[in-house]
Formats: structure tokens, C-alpha cells, sequence
């Protein structure tokens, strides 16, 4: 066993001692062994690479960064002469630089790179931009700092269908970004500018952040391209579940005491107010016809009623007697328009309404029909308004 032993420590000695000089800066870099690294990096023989990557791609800067080691940073930063050729936008195989690595995983290091190399470093580069990633990761402090050091709030990153632009990302960031927020706004940032649709960063921006963007001159009553206002758009915004209908009304609320008008009318010539209260309309009627379905159900409950994750609900209503009375009314969400007829018709007749997700009902007799005609006028069948 001893001898075992002993020549098992001769061939890991073996192994370290020849490893390559570049392998040992890794090795130290990877696993935070600074004094080694001083020792390696300070010798003029060392004959390591400051720039060598491993099979992954990674320097000993990607590394110090993705460890969070401010220490390692300095030493190889700091390691002449090696230190005057230092590439620090390699990426490693996954795009990603040592700089934005640090900004993912080490703030310090953010400091110590901008301090010292700034004129040297892409801030745009990474799998999306540095500035991108601290904002999705609500890094208010480090956000701030590449905005100061002049990151780009405007190019459009593709982490999302279509792209988006960091500023939009910002501006929804609520009071967790609020640093990065004041940030942008002291450097004049614009604040009436235009985006997809012709929104304004009012229209997109969180409610806390809506002072402080007319503080700086924001305008609250500007419209997009379909003529809504911020105050429209909140009243659009009250949807089907009840944290919808919630935010949104605090919301419109909030505007309201900003100062946002109510007289003005969109293209479709509808106001905020209309628009708002024939929502909380027709959403207050959908949840009643669903309570109602669901009472026909526990009455019947040989009768056929599912609900699936779909845009559009379909609730088809068939007696068995053959003769119905026909009813459909549609809702379309986009358009803004609604439709609704009524009359009789021949066998099979359905009664079809269009609303979220999806139902089917099998209605076992007229008056169970007549139910859910009179829960229907609840909606306002003949012409609801939604948007």
C-alpha cells in the first residue's frame, strides 16, 4: 500500500510539474490561489500567456470575474509587463467577455475594469449588452455605472421577439432602478422620444417612475398611433383576472392625479372613461356567465363544458329537441369592434360566444339557453366596447 501510495503522489507531482505555464495561470486564476499567481506573473521567465484561453474559452479575467475575485482581477491587471497586452474582449465559447461576466456575477470587478481599462473594454459586447443584462437583473448600481460610462440605451437587443431597447427596459424597471434611472435622466436623456407605435416612455414607464419623468419634462397627455393617451392605454390594460383589473386601476388612478385629461378621444373616437367602464363591464358579465355555466354543470353534469388556454373561448350550446334558438356574438379584441345577431335556426342550431380560453356546454332544455342568453346581455350584446 505504501508503495502504492508513493507512486501515486510521484506521478501527481509529475503531472503538476510539467503542466504548462499557461495551464498553471488558469489553474490559479480558476481556483482564487493569488499569492501564486503574483509569484507566476512576476517572474520574467514565466512564459505564460495573459491572453490564453482554456477549451472553453475563458481567460484568467473570466474567470477571476465569474468567481466574483476582485483580488485575482488586480493581480493579473497589474501584472507588468504582461498587463500592457491584456485583450479584454475575448469571448469565451458561450460570446460572453470577461466584462460581461463581471457585470453578471462581480460589481467590484465592474469598478476595477472601468477604472482602469474603460478606453480598452467593448461595454456593447456579450450575449446580450452588459447594460441589458444588469437591467433584466434589476442590478441598479451597475446599470447606473454603464450608463455613465456611456453604454448605449438605444440599440435594440434580440433577447425578445422583434427586439427591445434597453430604455424601455429601464423605464419599467420600477424603484428598482431608480439609480440607473436618475442616471440616464442627468445626462439628458430624452424623455417625450418614440417608440414602436409611437408610444412615449410615459406610456411604457412603471408608476413610480412616471413623476419623476414629468419632473424632467415628460409629456402626459402626448398620443401614439392610434390616438390613445398613457390614460387610455391604462384603461386597455384592465383584463380578465382580478391583479390585472387591480393594477390597472391603480394605475389609471395614478394618471388621474398626475394630471391626465379625460376629455380626449382616441381614433375610434371612444375616451379613457368609456373605455374603462365598459371593460369592467364586460368582464364583470363574463365571470358571471361563468359562474352560471358552472351551475349548469353541477345540475347536468352528463353535459359537455371544458375550458382550454386559447385566445379565443367558443361555447356551443345544442338541445336535443332540434330546434334553437340561435345566438352569436363576437368580440374582437383588436379591432375594437363587436357584433351580435339573434334569430332562429335550423337544426343543429348553436349559441356561440367568443371570450378567453375555451367552453362547451350541452344545453338540456330552452330555458337553460334563455339563462345564458339574459347572462349574455350582461356583456352588452348590443355593442360593448372593449378597446
Amino acid at each position: 500500500m505504501k508503495n502504492f501510495l508513493g507512486l501515486l503522489f510521484f506521478f501527481l507531482f509529475c503531472a503538476t510539474a510539467n503542466a504548462s505555464p499557461n495551464d498553471e495561470l488558469i489553474n490559479m486564476a480558476k481556483n482564487g490561489y493569488e499569492e501564486d499567481l503574483k509569484d507566476l506573473l512576476g517572474r520574467w521567465d514565466g512564459g505564460a500567456d495573459i491572453n490564453y484561453q482554456d477549451a472553453d474559452g475563458n481567460t484568467a479575467l473570466h474567470y477571476a470575474a465569474g468567481n466574483n475575485s476582485v483580488g485575482i482581477m488586480n493581480i493579473v491587471m497589474n501584472a507588468y509587463p504582461f498587463s500592457t497586452g491584456i485583450k479584454y474582449n475575448l469571448k469565451n465559447k458561450e460570446g460572453e467577455t470577461a466584462f460581461y461576466i463581471a457585470v453578471r456575477h462581480c460589481g467590484d470587478c465592474v469598478q476595477v475594469l472601468l477604472a482602469q481599462a474603460r478606453s480598452k473594454i467593448d461595454i456593447e459586447t456579450g450575449p446580450i449588452t452588459p447594460l441589458v443584462a444588469a437591467l433584466v437583473d434589476r442590478n441598479d448600481k451597475i446599470a447606473e455605472q454603464l450608463i455613465l460610462a456611456g453604454a448605449n440605451l438605444d440599440a435594440k437587443v434580440t433577447f425578445s421577439k422583434g427586439g427591445e431597447q434597453p430604455i424601455l427596459i429601464l423605464l419599467a424597471g420600477y424603484s428598482e432602478l431608480g439609480r440607473a434611472l436618475n442616471a440616464y435622466l442627468k445626462l439628458n436623456g430624452k424623455v417625450n422620444l418614440r417608440f414602436d407605435g409611437q408610444k412615449t416612455p410615459i406610456m411604457v414607464a412603471a408608476d413610480e417612475n412616471m413623476k419623476l419623468l414629468l419632473d424632467h419634462g415628460a409629456l402626459l397627455n402626448l398620443r401614439d398611433a392610434d390616438g390613445n393617451t398613457a390614460l387610455h392605454l391604462a384603461a386597455m390594460d384592465y383584463g380578465y383576472d382580478e391583479f390585472a383589473q387591480k393594477r390597472a386601476s391603480e394605475r389609471y388612478v395614478t394618471l388621474l392625479s398626475l394630471g391626465a385629461r379625460t376629455d380626449l378621444l382616441n381614433q375610434k373616437q371612444h375616451t379613457a372613461a368609456r373605455i374603462l367602464e365598459n371593460r369592467q363591464r364586460f368582464f364583470a358579465g363574463e365571470k358571471k356567465l361563468g359562474k352560471l355555466l358552472n351551475g349548469m354543470h353541477a345540475m347536468n353534469p352528463e353535459a359537455n363544458i371544458y375550458r382550454a388556454d386559447t385566445y379565443w373561448t367558443q361555447i356551443d350550446f345544442r338541445n336535443t329537441d332540434g330546434n334553437m334558438t340561435y345566438v352569436s356574438i363576437g368580440y374582437d379584441l383588436t379591432a375594437l369592434a363587436t357584433t351580435a345577431s339573434a334569430g332562429m335556426k335550423a337544426n343543429p342550431s348553436t349559441l356561440t360566444f367568443y371570450m378567453f380560453g375555451k367552453y362547451k356546454y350541452t344545453a338540456s332544455s330552452q330555458a337553460e339557453i334563455d339563462a345564458v342568453k339574459e347572462a349574455l346581455d350582461t356583456l352588452g350584446k348590443n355593442g360593448a366596447l372593449l378597446d
